[in-house]
């Protein structure tokens, strides 16, 4: 039961030491996260950036999906989440306390680009200025031709900024989650 209770005290713990990031003070639903990660062709990924993971609850899932040869890149601001990521067992998996910002330079280091999907739960509402823009614009220049960038947010902030880089977003919403959350997902053209 311990074991089990880890990720929830885990989540809650970063919540309450800055709730403006986490956004949320439970992780993601499955409803969520199966909903979410439905519209990816797996078969096609080889490489998936994740932003903001938090405990993992679309990290191991996604895993579950991934081809053996592909890599999942994690990159959280907190220590504590990138240190509980750390702890999966699996060699797919890099957790890397940095920021979605140096995206690029991160996955760079890591020789893993071009990328096939971005996936972020950073809440957008509550980014500094400027900082979502540069996010966006940075898994962008990450993503290869019909890459898709996928985010699930409570407010509709990202919306503009993706429709500016991208130009078509397709949303659909997810009810079964607290708070009930958009999902975004646009596709780099070609």
């Amino acid at each position: 039961m311990v074991a089990a209770a880890r990720p929830f005290t885990t989540f809650l713990g970063e919540f309450l030491r800055d709730p403006a990031m986490v956004a949320s003070a439970v992780p993601s639903s499955t409803a969520l996260v199966e909903r979410t990660l439905s519209g990816i062709d797996w078969r096609e990924v080889r490489t998936l950036v994740e932003y903001g993971p938090g405990v993992g609850s679309f990290t191991r899932a996604a895993l579950r999906h991934m081809r053996p040869d592909a890599r999942l890149i994690a990159i959280d601001t907190s220590a504590s989440f990138t240190r509980y990521l750390n702890a999966i067992d699996d060699h797919r998996l890099s957790a890397v306390e940095g920021s979605a910002v140096d995206a690029v330079q991160i996955v760079s280091e890591l020789n893993a680009a071009p990328v096939d999907v971005v996936l972020s739960g950073l809440p957008f509402s509550n980014l500094r200025p400027g900082m979502g823009d540069t996010i966006v614009w940075a898994s962008a220049q990450l993503l290869r031709p019909r890459g898709q960038f996928i985010a699930y947010q409570f407010r509709p902030a990202i919306r503009s900024l993706l429709t500016a880089v991208f130009g078509t977003v397709e949303e659909e919403h997810e009810w079964r989650n607290v708070p009930p959350l958009t999902i975004y997902r646009a596709y780099k053209s070609e």
